[in-house]
């Protein structure tokens, strides 16, 4: 399942490096990121959503989920 998230907030590649840092501390291990595009997108089957969000939300990176 591949679950994509809007992340506004990224700005720079230190932005970038928090994201995904505190992804892979939840056990993530397919993330991608695209400062471009702003986009978040993880490869999992068995992650709680919420859980992604509270994450992101207490780094600074509040994300709104697009698929």
């Amino acid at each position: 399942m591949s679950v994509e998230f809007s992340v506004p907030n990224m700005k720079c590649e230190g932005c970038v490096s928090i994201v995904k840092k505190e992804l892979l501390g939840m056990g993530l291990k397919n993330v991608e990121i695209n400062l471009e595009t702003k986009r978040v997108e993880i490869q999992t089957n068995d992650v709680d959503i919420k859980k992604v969000k509270d994450v992101l939300i207490k780094a600074g990176f509040p994300p709104e989920q697009v698929n």
